[in-house]
This record gives C-alpha cells, sequence and structure tokens, in this order.
C-alpha cells in the first residue's frame, strides 16, 4: 500500500482532476445547449485586463499557498474547500488558456455574468474564512 502522504497526494490530485471535470462539463453544456446569455469573458478577473503571463504567475503561486494550506489542513471539510478552491481557479485558467475566454452564462440581477467557477470559488472563500474567524479566540 501507499504511504499515508502519497495517497493524501494521490486523493488530493484527484479529487482536483475530478471537481475541475465537473466544472468543466457544466460550462460545456451551457456553451453548447444553452447558447443565448453564453459570453466570451475576454477580460480578466474583476474586469481587469492582465497578461496572460502574469495571469500565470499569479495561479500558481496561488495554487502553492492553496496546496500547502490544504496539505496541512487537519479537519477534512475544510481541507475539501481548499480542493474546491484550487479546482475552480484551475477551471477558469483553463478555459481562458485553451479559448482566450472564460465563459460566462450566469446571469442575476444587479451582478454581472459568471459562471459555476465563480461560484464554488466564492463560496469555498466564504467557508474558509468563516471556519478561520470562528476558530480564532
Amino acid at each position: 500500500t501507499l504511504p499515508m502522504r502519497s495517497r493524501k497526494l494521490l486523493l488530493g490530485i484527484l479529487s482536483v482532476a475530478f471537481f475541475v471535470s465537473c466544472l468543466q462539463g457544466i460550462s460545456f453544456f451551457a456553451r453548447e445547449y444553452q447558447k443565448e446569455g453564453v459570453t466570451c469573458n475576454t477580460e480578466g478577473p474583476f474586469g481587469v485586463q492582465v497578461s496572460l503571463w502574469l495571469l500565470l504567475i499569479i495561479f500558481f503561486g496561488a495554487a502553492w499557498f492553496f496546496l500547502r494550506q490544504w496539505w496541512k489542513e487537519e479537519e477534512k471539510r475544510r481541507a475539501f474547500f481548499w480542493l474546491l478552491l484550487m479546482a475552480a481557479g484551475a477551471s477558469n485558467l483553463m478555459e481562458r488558456l485553451f479559448f482566450g475566454c472564460v465563459f460566462d452564462f450566469l446571469a442575476l440581477p444587479f451582478l454581472p455574468l459568471f459562471n459555476v467557477a465563480d461560484v464554488v470559488l466564492t463560496v469555498s472563500v466564504i467557508f474558509l474564512l468563516w471556519w478561520e474567524v470562528r476558530r480564532t479566540p
């Protein structure tokens, strides 16, 4: 059998790959079947134009930080949200690399268009911050 650390790393990699596949599947479904209301967002995060090289540097720096946080996380629920955070970021980056944009297809009043990966990112950050605030005395 694999040592415990190797098992944890393999489980993390497989989990991120699974979540990225799910997010990309939802995006593909929206592009293919929704067609109306799908926007190819060529701008960077939060509407800021960022060069691809800078975006890659930021992504890998953030991924390294998130991976370290996940690795030392003892509580499985928090570790799960670190994995979701990595997967959502990777999903958006993959779309930007392969298509030159991120496909946004969800609309709510008073908000710009967004996608499921954006929702996963936001929910993950909210839960991680909430747990951190609760844990701090």
